[in-house]
């Protein structure tokens, strides 16, 4: 899943575009996956 999203950080900045929403993005998925983290404990 981390490769998924790093994989498609390198497009982001090549073409400039969707920048702001992928980082969104990300910035959710991490969140996401930091809960599902902590509730396995």
């Amino acid at each position: 899943m981390l490769g998924k999203v790093v994989a498609r950080h390198p497009l982001s900045i090549l073409s400039g575009k969707n920048n702001f929403s992928l980082k969104t993005e990300t910035l959710a998925r991490g969140t996401y996956m930091l809960r599902l983290t902590f509730d396995q404990k």
